[in-house]
């Protein structure tokens, strides 16, 4: 699949096991859950990006020290809008030259204890986002001076990791309230997806063949025999005479 679409006008999207899409991951909702019980979206082709616009909350589950949690990852972006967006997962991009983690919260936006935010080239966090605007401006650059209010927050064991720049940004307040040690290094297995093209010949149209003579013999077909109008009936009568 090289483009998948998403859309839950009135509930929500909960995610709770593999998304694997070659090009583009688009979901929109009044909430958006990716689930600690392995749920993952990946966006695996050059160039690939996710996109994930919640109306209320956006929350990417995890649990640090266990191997339950949630993944998102493409190659190019990872973008989640929302008024309130959680990352306590892991989310990551791939390209060394355009790879950029992007998040844009109208109010709060927090990594928490088990998030981790790795990206080969840059990093943008933005709290007190106007989440009116399409997602052409989400995604320019943003002045700090056009975010109202908000809140900016990473605690815990979160981190953030990038070979380009990180910029944090925040309307509000930006507390960086997270541990100075990161206790160790934790493995996610992901399971991956290969997809590969099979030729299979199918069978197209079909042949008439001229239809040969019939040589049958016809057996002819015999009635069955009534019984005989002479077979003899005695009557009680007659056999009480003869006796």
């Amino acid at each position: 699949m090289g483009t998948l679409t998403v859309r839950s006008t009135g509930g929500d999207i909960t995610l709770q096991r593999n998304v694997n899409v070659l090009n583009h991951v688009e979901m929109y909702s009044g909430n958006i859950y990716a689930r600690a019980n392995k749920a993952v979206v990946w966006a695996t082709g050059a160039g690939s990006d996710v996109f994930m616009q919640a109306r209320n909350s956006l929350v990417v589950q995890g649990t640090y020290g266990t191997n339950e949690i949630a993944v998102v990852r493409a190659d190019r972006l990872v973008h989640p809008v929302a008024g309130d967006i959680t990352l306590d997962g892991v989310v990551q991009v791939s390209n060394t030259a355009t790879g950029r983690i992007l998040a844009n919260a109208g109010n709060t936006l927090t990594i928490g204890g088990a998030g981790s935010i790795k990206s080969a080239k840059d990093i943008d966090l933005n709290a007190g986002a106007d989440l009116s605007w399409n997602r052409a401006d989400l995604e320019a650059s943003i002045a700090r001076e056009k975010l109202q209010g908000g809140q900016l927050v990473l605690r815990g064991q979160a981190m953030l990791q990038a070979d380009g720049n990180v910029a944090l940004r925040s309307g509000g307040d930006v507390t960086i309230d997270a541990d100075a040690n990161v206790t160790g290094v934790r493995d996610v297995t992901v399971r991956e997806y290969t997809t590969k093209a099979v030729t299979i010949d199918v069978v197209k149209g079909y042949r008439r063949w001229p239809r040969a003579p019939c040589r049958c013999r016809r057996s002819a077909t015999r009635r069955p025999r009534s019984p005989s109008r002479w077979a003899p009936s005695w009557s009680r009568s007659a056999r009480s005479s003869r006796s």
